[in-house]
């Protein structure tokens, strides 16, 4: 992925760490945890070839759990059901589907923002979220 900023142009590698569904996802990022929990940077889920999310982590093992929960409502609570319908209802109609989930290295804050707003506007995603250019 090549982006500009200002005059410059920056290079982004992302690499795929899993393709597997529901269940096996969330056995695979519980299984991981102590590689996932220091990962930094911007990841997205892919689905054949639709992107069904973009977003940043400082700790990507609890946003992957966070989502595989999504993606399998019978592991949320029902108070998390209530509160995030929005983001089961987007993840949920993948738990059957093979999802890839790729990650791009990003230390600093300030740039896993720029990095995934830039993504969200390039990419339509299942869940869109409010993109303010």
């Amino acid at each position: 992925m090549i982006y500009r900023f200002q005059e410059t142009e920056l290079k982004f590698q992302s690499e795929l760490l899993t393709r597997q569904k529901g269940e096996r996802l969330f056995i695979w990022v519980k299984k991981n945890r102590a590689m996932l929990k220091d990962m930094k940077g911007v990841y997205y889920y892919k689905s054949n070839t639709q992107t069904i999310y973009i977003g940043k982590a400082k700790n990507l093992y609890q946003r992957m759990i966070h989502h595989c929960k999504e993606m399998l409502p019978h592991l949320c609570s029902e108070i998390k059901k209530q509160r995030d319908k929005k983001w089961i209802d987007a993840f949920c109609k993948f738990s059957e589907k093979e999802v890839e989930v790729y990650f791009i290295e990003v230390d600093d804050e300030i740039d896993r923002q720029w990095l995934e707003k830039k993504m969200q506007i390039e990419h339509k995603t299942v869940f869109q979220h409010n993109i303010q250019n």
